[in-house]
């Protein structure tokens, strides 16, 4: 949210990577929030945590409003589109898992 821009290779670490992309319109994704700050406190030593917000319908002003007020610290980003085409996205919300080693090993709605 500081305006840096990053790709996915440069998130590679050695911690498993869960991504989880949302959207401040997207209802299912307002009540998964709290649950992804949690884990994020619980994980956070052992998983990189990136939070993606896709960038449709939403600014800046709107993602740092939703931060707020569910009290996300997890890392966040805005997607151009080209993460979401790399993962396969096929909706709101969307998580995927790599593991250490940076394989793909879960995509999806839950």
């Amino acid at each position: 949210m500081d305006g840096a821009q990053t790709t996915l290779g440069k998130l590679k670490g050695d911690k498993p990577l869960y991504l989880k992309f949302w959207a401040s319109w997207c209802k299912a994704c307002m009540q998964e929030m709290p649950k992804l700050q949690e884990h994020y406190l619980k994980y956070g030593d052992t998983v990189q945590f990136l939070s993606i917000n896709l960038g449709i319908d939403d600014d800046m002003k709107t993602v740092n409003a939703t931060l707020k007020q569910f009290g996300v610290s997890v890392p966040t980003t805005m997607d151009t589109g080209a993460l979401a085409r790399a993962v396969n996205f096929v909706g709101t919300p969307y998580h995927v898992v790599f593991d250490k080693d940076f394989n793909w090993v879960h995509k999806g709605h839950a």
